[in-house]
């Protein structure tokens, strides 16, 4: 069984702010899961992967904007790793950089042996592209988008104006910049 950190749970049902109702439902259903509500979960703990998938499932239903949701929700990863843990300035500075050290952040947040290493199947400056599979086969399109929007936060934190993250087949992206 694949778990996530309780940092991440606890964005998710934030993000979920605008919809009441579907928050204190995900609050229900955190507590009934973890015997805490998602503002009470340990930043760092280790909880259950499904916990999140199914959160994620709520969050894009009960969004209009339906799979932007996750993208968004994929922005606001390494803000949130940010004021958890602390991020090296120097990475901001260094884009190739930062999409290697998030294949580190990615092992430091989810743990399982359903979690699988990230490929980096080109590495150069102004492109990289890199295959990241999901760590649960539940809702693959919104891991898809998810991952997207994790990189395209990437590129925003480095204040990358030129950007583009492109989703191909099999949980592969393209990630293109220029400065």
């Amino acid at each position: 069984m694949a778990e996530i950190r309780g940092k991440f749970i606890t964005l998710l049902c934030s993000l979920m702010g605008v919809y009441k109702t579907q928050q204190e439902e995900a609050n229900e259903f955190v507590q009934l899961n973890t015997g805490k509500g998602f503002k009470e979960l340990e930043a760092e703990g280790w909880y259950d992967y499904d916990i999140y998938c199914e959160l994620m499932s709520r969050y894009r239903s009960a969004s209009l904007s339906k799979d932007r949701a996750m993208v968004t929700l994929g922005q606001k990863i390494y803000p949130t790793i940010r004021s958890t843990m602390g991020l090296p300035e120097s990475l901001m500075d260094n884009l190739l950089g930062f999409l290697k050290f998030n294949e580190e952040v990615f092992k430091a947040s989810i743990r399982g042996k359903e979690v699988a290493p990230m490929k980096f199947l080109t590495i150069e400056e102004g492109e990289v592209i890199i295959q990241s599979l999901p760590p649960s086969d539940k809702y693959p399109e919104l891991h898809m988008r998810l991952y997207e929007g994790v990189y395209l936060g990437i590129l925003e934190l480095c204040r990358v104006k030129e950007k583009k993250v492109e989703v191909l087949d099999n949980f592969t992206y393209r990630i293109t910049w220029s400065l």
